[in-house]
């Protein structure tokens, strides 16, 4: 039988320990990144490409944003921006949930369920519904699709 090594179960632990510690690190800094990025919002917003005038956002406790805007179009605009900054992957995965592209992005597995949602025809049956929209619901639609 082998004999335990003190100085390599020493090193193990020093290794295991500093790759937890530089991990828990990194963790602290990103969300300290992100927790100072959504609250540097809390101001007046005039230079994001697609605004006509400025915005005032502000932010809640939770971080939760509220949007004051000289016209309808910047509202969406902002509210389309403000929705994508944190959920753009959900957003990604919903488009392509909708219309039967899930395969795209997770293969072989989600192939029955892009064929299930092919065979709905919800993302085809959107399209059809957004030609018919009043003109101002559409503009608004499309404001926040550029936001």
């Amino acid at each position: 039988m082998d004999a335990v090594n003190p100085i390599s179960n020493i090193k193990k632990f020093l290794i295991t320990s500093f790759i937890f510690f530089v991990s828990l690190v990194l963790a602290v800094v990103i969300v300290a990144k992100e927790y100072i990025q959504v609250n540097e919002l809390d101001s007046q917003v005039t230079d994001i490409k697609g605004l006509n005038s400025s915005v005032d956002v502000s932010l809640d406790t939770h971080s939760i944003p509220e949007i004051n805007a000289q016209n309808d179009q910047d509202l969406y605009f902002m509210m389309g921006f403000l929705h994508a900054q944190d959920r753009l992957w959900q957003m990604e995965v919903q488009k392509r949930l909708s219309h039967g592209r899930l395969s795209e992005l997770f293969g072989k597995s989600a192939v029955n369920q892009d064929i299930w949602m092919r065979t709905l025809g919800l993302g085809k049956w959107a399209e059809k519904m957004l030609i018919k929209l009043r003109p101002e619901l559409r503009l608004s639609l499309e404001s926040y699709s550029r936001g």
